[in-house]
């Protein structure tokens, strides 16, 4: 799923601001979305040197491919209770 939030989000930077100034703004965006996951230190080196858009979105379908391939993925992040959803479950 967020491979494919972050090629539809790519793809939409580069629509809106063209080729040039769209992947110098994707970098960071790409950057928070891979941050954390296994690899992502060089995939995001890479990405910064990269400066053809569409090799960019090739080596994002790699990233992306080898962690799903690898059973890798990220999970919704988890959600602490607010305050009344803890009493109304332990009043249960």
């Amino acid at each position: 799923a967020q491979r494919a939030i972050l090629l539809d989000h790519y793809r939409a930077m580069l629509g809106q601001y063209g080729t040039d100034a769209g992947l110098r703004l994707a970098r960071k965006h790409v950057s928070w979305y891979s941050r954390g996951l296994p690899g992502s230190a060089e995939f995001r080196a890479e990405m910064n040197r990269m400066g053809d858009a569409d090799a960019v979105i090739s080596r994002i379908e790699m990233f992306y491919d080898r962690l799903i391939d690898a059973g890798i993925h990220r999970g919704a992040p988890m959600r602490e209770p607010a305050p009344s959803e803890q009493t109304l479950a332990e009043a249960a």
